[in-house]
């Protein structure tokens, strides 16, 4: 119950992420047999969203209640994965972790991004899923479960491509398992499927070859010409290789860092199993590309991150109490390794009660305010100056905006907090030297001054 508090309460409180209308628009576009929108991107994950937006009802919040959904079933597929391959509690705690601590993308957008009706979700959902069903095709040889996998891994390809990364370790681990002859036909059979599930999801666009060469090439486009992002007081780009991570350190917290890592660092000690070293191997394989290989990282990508590191932190930090069992290591240092793993669940703990204070407080943000702020102040007619803002951030919320200065604004929106995008410096000034003229009420982080009579010329 609290994981669905988390993901799936007050949905509707959040300002609008970028993609997201894009998303939740091509989705149920697609649906009804229009695939012209948002092709730079599979299928699957939309098709999700418009389904959800069926059942639900159009709009955003029911595409957000499907990313919701989508991270309570990864927290219910690392529990069924985990409990069996590294013990119930560590079952519990890694779709605990993946379920309830925070996963922020910035001030704008709240606690948790699976809370927005972005890709990820979906695409991490499916990988954790192949993971699992692939882990035991390692582990029993059985042809169903390989299936499983294949199935699970095509609609994450088809949800977004970079979760495909994991699929050699997928097919690797069972081959330099066994080495027979039915492997390496379910190696095949492996490739086949995830291929074939991958082509049927582009069969209703009318064009398979057409569309996925005109996702690919978008996609070494963006790839060559980069992506402008604010990575603390740099903008640029092309970002530097630990741009994920600290993307990852921002969005969790220090308490959530400090309690996974102690996870990590118990994990060598006292929980080297073979399902560590699984899920350590996907974990790689996502860690290579998103830190190297991949020239784009936006705020939201260290998601694909976060599984394999909760599942490596849960098998960590209930090791101590594995290895008593085993005898593996003295009693005072199994005593101390006990205690640092309680003192990192209560940090743990502490991260998640806040992420729920957060999700309950979570109310619309800075634009969405400004048309309520002036209609309460009488001065609801007029355009409005922004300034530190990208359009789409006001857009949905504030029609008649201008540029520049003129006698007619009713109100000028200030945000002095982002460094990709300041405010124009002559906007500062005007508001600043002339505080006789302006109303200031503080909306969150941006400044609305409100005219109160127009400057002379």
């Amino acid at each position: 119950m609290w994981g669905l508090y988390q993901n799936l309460w007050n949905l509707g409180a959040a300002n609008l992420h970028p993609d997201e209308s894009i998303y939740a628009r091509a989705g149920l576009a697609y649906l009804h047999g229009d695939f012209k929108e948002n092709l730079e991107h599979p299928f699957v994950a939309k098709y999700l969203q418009g389904l959800a937006q069926i059942a639900l009802g159009e709009g955003i919040v029911s595409a957000r209640a499907a990313a919701g959904l989508a991270s309570v079933l990864t927290a219910v597929f690392l529990w069924w994965w985990l409990r069996s391959a590294a013990g119930r509690a560590a079952g519990l705690i890694a779709a605990a972790l993946w379920v309830l601590l925070p996963s922020q993308v910035s001030v704008f957008w709240g606690p948790r991004v699976d809370r927005f009706a972005l890709l990820e979700p979906f695409m991490v959902m499916f990988g954790v899923l192949a993971a699992a069903a692939g882990w035991r095709w390692l582990t029993t040889g059985r042809t169903g479960w390989m299936i499983l996998s294949a199935v699970a891994i095509g609609a994450g390809v088809t949800s977004k491509v970079t979760i495909g990364v994991i699929a050699p370790v997928l097919v690797l681990a069972p081959l330099l398992a066994r080495r027979d002859r039915k492997t390496v036909f379910q190696a095949v059979a492996f490739a086949v499927t995830a291929l074939a599930v991958i082509v049927l999801t582009y069969v209703p666009s009318g064009d398979v070859i057409g569309t996925i060469q005109e996702m690919l090439d978008y996609q070494s486009r963006h790839a060559h010409n980069g992506h402008v992002v604010a990575v603390g007081s740099m903008v640029t780009a092309f970002t530097p290789w630990w741009t994920n991570l600290y993307w990852l350190a921002q969005g969790i917290g220090v308490l959530s860092c400090l309690g996974v890592a102690m996870g990590i660092v118990l994990l060598p000690i006292f929980g080297r199993t073979a399902v560590a070293a699984f899920v350590a191997a996907n974990l790689a394989m996502v860690s290579v590309f998103l830190l190297w290989f991949s020239p784009v990282a936006l705020a939201h990508y260290y998601s694909a991150l976060l599984p394999w590191l909760y599942a490596l932190a849960a098998i960590g930090l209930t090791s101590p109490w594995r290895a008593g069992q085993l005898g593996q290591r003295s009693v005072g240092i199994t005593a101390s390794a006990r205690t640092a793993a309680l003192a990192a669940g209560v940090a743990l703990l502490v991260a998640a009660g806040a992420t729920s204070a957060a999700v309950a407080a979570e109310h619309p943000w800075g634009p969405a305010r400004v048309t309520a702020a002036l209609r309460d102040a009488g001065r609801s007619g007029g355009p409005v100056l922004f300034t530190g803002f990208n359009p789409w951030e006001y857009k949905p919320y504030v029609t008649d905006t201008v540029q520049s200065y003129k006698p007619s604004v009713v109100a000028i929106a200030v945000y002095r907090g982002w460094v990709r995008n300041p405010p124009d410096p002559a906007i500062l000034r005007l508001v600043d030297d002339h505080p006789g003229y302006f109303d200031r009420v503080q909306l969150d982080q941006l400044e609305l001054d409100i005219v109160r009579r127009p400057l002379p010329p």
